[in-house]
């Protein structure tokens, strides 16, 4: 609905619609905007188009893409970089790309959702106040007893237990993120996330 309300909002006032998918570009093979079937104008990528390694990009529409054009002369807009299309993130993402097969995103995708139904279920079993939230492979533990709906209400988490969840995982050799967010990888399988939720639930018994 909010993507939908900014793709609204942008036609109506005649802006571009820009979205940034360094993070959300892994839920599919498009991205989030072919997730929810939302095109942006323009789209910001980071490093996951260069199979890890340290490389950005952007793309859009025809029409604001051609002001970059520079095949019949000067662009309008000169974009050029040291690292442009470094020939090793180049290959690195297409490498990337024959690996991620559509069976592959299903996976993630359904580990993704299993593991955040059962990490909410323990929290709600130990009566630790969490909400669980995310998309396909992406997740994030928030340690309050709110809905979270947008970075407003993410702001009503406790952040003195948050840094005792951070540094518990990564006692258990897991590095989640300071705040609490995290993704799966294509090596997981089912020892890492048994592993995560044993952790998880070591924690929660910890600190109920």
């Amino acid at each position: 609905d909010f993507l939908e309300l900014l793709r609204e909002l942008a036609d109506g006032q005649n802006l571009l619609l820009i979205f940034d998918e360094v993070q959300t570009f892994r839920v599919a093979p498009g991205g989030i905007q072919e997730w929810y079937g939302i095109h942006p104008d323009l789209t910001v990528l980071g490093k996951i188009i260069g199979g890890g390694f340290p490389i950005g990009g952007f793309g859009g529409r025809a029409d604001i893409m051609a002001a970059f054009d520079a095949t019949t002369g000067a662009p309008k807009i000169p974009h050029a970089g040291t690292f442009n299309g470094n020939p090793m993130a180049m290959r690195a993402g297409i490498a990337t790309l024959r690996e991620l097969t559509p069976p592959v995103y299903q996976r993630l995708r359904e580990d993704g959702e299993a593991l955040r139904q059962d990490l909410q279920a323990l929290a709600d079993r130990y009566r630790v106040p969490a909400r669980i939230t995310g998309e396909a492979s992406l997740f994030h533990i928030h340690l309050t007893d709110q809905p979270v709906v947008d970075a407003r209400s993410a702001q009503t988490v406790n952040p003195s237990l948050t840094r005792k969840m951070f540094f518990h995982f990564l006692n258990q050799g897991i590095y989640l993120g300071s705040r609490g967010g995290g993704n799966l990888s294509v090596p997981m399988g089912e020892e890492e996330l048994t592993h995560f939720r044993r952790v998880w639930e070591r924690f929660l018994h910890k600190v109920r």
